[in-house]
């Protein structure tokens, strides 16, 4: 599984799920996973660990190399 983040991110979210090396970004997970290149689409989480926990389904369902950053830095 390779989900990238970084610890020293944890008391800065929100956080968005984004496919590494592109720019798509998780922005709905119901029977499948959707992606949309709209970072503002994007579902955001407040909690780090939420973020981590639902990178872990993503990738379950998808096998995408994923990545959680701070949604500030994307949308602006």
């Amino acid at each position: 599984m390779t989900i990238i983040y970084y610890e020293e991110d944890r008391n800065h979210g929100p956080f968005i799920i984004r496919v590494s090396g592109a720019r798509e970004f998780v922005s709905r997970v119901d029977n499948r996973i959707h992606y949309s290149e709209d970072c503002n689409e994007a579902i955001q989480y407040d909690d780090f660990d939420e973020a981590i926990e639902a990178a872990k389904e993503v990738f379950d369902k998808d096998h995408m190399h994923l990545s959680i950053e701070i949604a500030g830095g994307f949308c602006d």
